[in-house]
């Protein structure tokens, strides 16, 4: 990360350079600059001014001699953060502010969201999936991209990074296979391959996926989102109005 500094007072561009010392990737400006990089990355930016609040960050990742035939995701985060996360697998309440950054041939996409990792058993394997979310927290409360061609919708509140998982070792789409094999017997999520990059370092092949959730099936149904109820395992509710239990009680009855 660069930080542009307003060199007017000394005690105050020593204290930034100071609070900041722990950190590496953390570099001081005084005045304009040329930036080389040598291979990809994610630059970030922000600007400090004694008696000033700090602006908000800029992000630009730069994928250089690394041509791809799939959309690309970059995601920005704070390096930390992220070693964080991944090393805190089990820990389902971990969210983090980051940047998202999508690359295709026609269009492409960039805002701020949070981020989590996504998934049961998987989260234990090096390969994680991750969650992307737009829920207001640390940006926008949707994503407004057509992120799906099958789907007649360009607002997102949420979409899946799916790396494999406990896949991952010997058929990591075999979610994907399955998902292609059944769309036309089934409602399946839809789903795309992608290449991931995080703070500009290649993850691999992932695939973009539907997040199962009250917005996807209103997407796909055309109906209100704030009427629909998601039952997972063992009928546990898990959004959305409380109409599953009064029908297994019901049918039990």
């Amino acid at each position: 990360m660069v930080l542009l500094v307003d060199k007017k007072s000394e005690d105050y561009f020593q204290a930034l350079k100071k609070k900041y010392a722990d950190l590496p990737h953390i570099h001081f400006i005084e005045e304009r600059f040329d930036i080389y990089l040598t291979g990809s990355k994610a630059l970030k930016a922000v600007s400090f001014s004694d008696g000033q609040l700090k602006s908000n960050y800029a992000c630009e990742s730069y994928i250089i001699n690394d041509p791809h035939e799939y959309p690309v995701v970059c995601l920005s985060i704070d390096q930390n953060d992220f070693d964080y996360l991944v090393r805190h697998w089990d820990n389902k309440e971990l969210i983090y502010p980051a940047y998202i950054e999508i690359f295709e041939n026609d269009s492409n996409y960039a805002g701020y969201c949070g981020v989590t990792l996504q998934g049961n058993t998987g989260r234990r394997y090096n390969r994680k999936n991750f969650e992307i979310k737009f829920d207001g927290e640390f940006g926008s409360k949707n994503m407004n991209y057509a992120l799906f061609e099958e789907v007649n919708s360009s607002s997102f509140d949420s979409f899946v990074l799916r790396g494999g998982s406990n896949a991952s070792f010997y058929v990591p789409w075999k979610d994907e296979f399955a998902t292609e094999s059944a769309k036309d017997l089934l409602e399946v999520r839809n789903y795309k391959p992608c290449i991931y990059y995080v703070n500009g370092e290649y993850m691999g092949l992932y695939y973009i996926r539907e997040k199962i959730c009250a917005e996807m099936i209103s997407n796909h149904y055309n109906v209100d989102k704030e009427r629909v109820s998601i039952a997972r395992w063992k009928g546990l509710l898990e959004e959305g109005p409380d109409v599953w239990n009064p029908i297994i009680e019901w049918t039990e009855a």
